[in-house]
This record gives structure tokens, sequence and C-alpha cells, in this order.
């Protein structure tokens, strides 16, 4: 007998354990019981599982800056689970893999059934897992890579339809950039030539063009200041010609004043 009074000891935990040995017995039984019970005649259950990537791109082009509104990895796989993971979808893998007999060609007792067979679970900030348990190991790889190309392919039709947005939205922001660049261009162009030779790149190339008038300048007014020869010439031609006159004129006086004086010498 064991006294609360006391500190029990492991000796008064063996003597209840004595006395109690059959409680422990039947519980020991039955727990083997179940156990083989299970092993033997519960029916084995395989579950499958492929990862899918995830692209959380969308057309909005601020996306790509701000980060702002790009969806989360379960929100797209709730989107893209819409379509793949429809009664109609289900009930078509589940007639082609020939699933569930029993449910026969039901559509909706089939989508059911797979249904629960059936589950997703994000695993990463950029992936997922499809999951799927089957009795055939080799039936539960299969349907599982199936439904996983359905979501690729599904992704990859969502991507599209993002591009061809996301190219309208660029296009019409380019050639809106465009025109505005070319508005700017014509501005700058006026500017130029409004402000030639006075904008902070044109220093340089002003004053070597100054150099360049002033040298050609003096050059000129060099050339016009020194008289030429052909200007000289005229000047001094009736010079010439009114001396060779005098002395003609003069031979001809004398030549006059020759006779009388002979005739006063005979």
């Amino acid at each position: 007998m064991i006294h609360f009074t006391e500190e029990p000891t492991l000796k008064d935990y063996l003597a209840a354990c004595r006395r109690r040995a059959w409680i422990i017995a039947a519980v020991l039984v039955t727990a083997i019981l179940a156990g083989l019970q299970f092993v033997w005649f519960s029916t084995p259950l395989y579950r499958a599982q492929a990862t899918v990537l995830v692209d959380t791109s969308t057309w909005n082009t601020r996306d790509y800056v701000e980060r702002a509104e790009v969806p989360e990895v379960a929100r797209v796989v709730e989107m893209l689970a819409t379509k793949v993971l429809s009664a109609e979808s289900l009930a078509a893998v589940a007639l082609e893999h020939g699933l569930f007999a029993d449910a026969g060609s039901d559509a909706g007792k089939l989508a059911a059934a797979m249904r629960k067979n059936v589950s997703t679970e994000v695993t990463g900030f950029d992936q997922f897992q499809v999951r799927f348990v089957h009795t055939d190991p080799a039936v539960a790889a299969t349907v599982a890579n199936q439904i996983a190309e359905a979501f690729v392919s599904e992704q990859k039709a969502v991507r599209e339809q993002h591009g061809e947005k996301t190219t309208a939205v660029m296009s019409h922001e380019v050639n809106a950039m465009a025109a505005v660049l070319a508005d700017k261009d014509e501005q700058i162009k006026q500017y130029r030539i409004a402000n030639q030779g006075s904008l902070p790149g044109q220093t340089e190339g002003s004053l070597r063009a100054i150099e360049r008038w002033q040298g050609d300048l003096r050059v000129n007014s060099a050339q016009w200041s020194v008289p030429s020869s052909d200007s000289r010439s005229p000047s001094r031609a009736p010079r010439r010609s009114t001396g060779v006159s005098r002395s003609i004129s003069s031979k001809r006086r004398s030549r006059g004043s020759r006779p009388s004086a002979r005739r006063r010498a005979r």
C-alpha cells in the first residue's frame, strides 16, 4: 500500500505495476493487433509531387521599377488553379487514366474524388508543389506530372497575354516620349541658332574664329596700304612723253635756226 504522506519511491511504482499487470498487457496486445491489422489489411497510398516555378511578373511596367503590385505566389497559384483544377479538367484527367471506377462517368463525382487526392503547397518565394495521392505509385506520378504540366501551360498562356499587353503599353510610352523628345530637340536647335557662339561649349571655337578673322583683316589691310607697280606706271608715262616732245621741239628749233646763221656768215 502506498502512503501518500510520504514521497513515493521506485519500489512503490513497481508494486503498483505488478498489481495492475493485466491492464498493461491488454493495452500492449490491443496496440500490436491494431498495428498488424493496419499493415496487412489496409491499402497502401503513395503520394507523388512535382515542383513548378512561378513567374510573378505582370503587364504593369511600374512593377519592373517599384515592385509595387507584384502578386504573391499563393495568389498566382490560386489564379491558375481556377482553370487547371476546375471540375471539367479534373474529370477529364480521371477519365483519361481510368481513376475512381466506382464513380462511373459522373463528372461531378470524379471531380470530387480528384479534389480529395490533389493538393498544392507553396514551398518557396517562386515555386510551389503539386501533389497527388493514389494506390498505384506510377499512376500517382503520372497524374501529378500531368497536372503540373497543365499549370505550366496555363502560366505560359498568361505570360503571353501579359507580354502582348506589356508590349502595347511600352510602345505607347515610347511613342509619347519620342514626340516629347522631338519637340525638345527642336527647341534646343532653335536655342543654339539664337545663341550661336555664346554657348559654353563654343567659347574656344569662337575665340579661334575671331583670331583667324583678325589675321585675315591684318593681311588685307597690309595689301591695300602698299601701292603696286601697275599703279605707278600710268602716272609716269605722261611725264616721259612730255620730255620726249620737248626734246623733239628743241631739235626742230635748232635745225630751223641753222640756215639763218649760215646766211649771215655768208
